[in-house]
């Protein structure tokens, strides 16, 4: 079955509505956290996020060669990869003095930001996908998966089971 922009759509908006109750349950347990160091925060939120980052572009680019994309895709193709750099928004880290309520309000307004860079994502794609033909929208909708695999302990298979048109393992 093929997905439509409207699809991806509709489960971009999902996906910020369930990040947006999520971050109301977090809330709730806010006061019952202890407080982090700052410090140590920012450093791993940098690192990750460089990560991250790093291995998204790789994927990206990978599927841009897959594409085989036209010179009148690219500036599609170009807002689209710019959008998906956007998502991984990291969590600002807690002020020393910050409340219970400052803290849930912090991750209100994350959710919302997350929520934004989510719709202009979801928008980009929907643009993308009315550029590209059909064998580049199933190219896509395979390597769309790539990233997605999980890895067990010690370089096992782990616990999800593999994909239809994924390379092995």
């Amino acid at each position: 079955m093929m997905k439509t922009p409207i699809l991806s759509l509709k489960r971009s908006l999902q996906v910020a509505g369930l990040t947006a109750l999520l971050t109301a349950g977090l809330a709730a347990n806010a006061a019952e956290q202890p407080p982090r160091d700052p410090a140590s925060c920012q450093t791993r939120s940098g690192d990750m996020l460089l990560h991250m980052q790093q291995q998204h572009k790789q994927a990206l680019d990978r599927q841009a060669q897959a594409l085989k994309l036209q010179s009148a895709q690219q500036a599609a193709w170009a807002a689209y990869a710019t959008a998906e750099m956007a998502l991984p928004v990291p969590m600002p880290c807690p002020k020393p003095d910050a409340t219970p309520v400052d803290m849930a309000q912090a991750r209100a307004n994350h959710a919302k930001l997350m929520a934004e860079r989510l719709m202009a994502s979801s928008k980009a794609l929907a643009d993308l996908w009315q550029g590209l033909s059909a064998d580049q929208r199933q190219t896509f909708e395979r390597t769309v998966h790539e990233g997605m695999r999980h890895h067990g302990m010690m370089g096992g298979k782990g616990p999800m089971p593999d994909m239809p048109d994924m390379p092995p393992r």
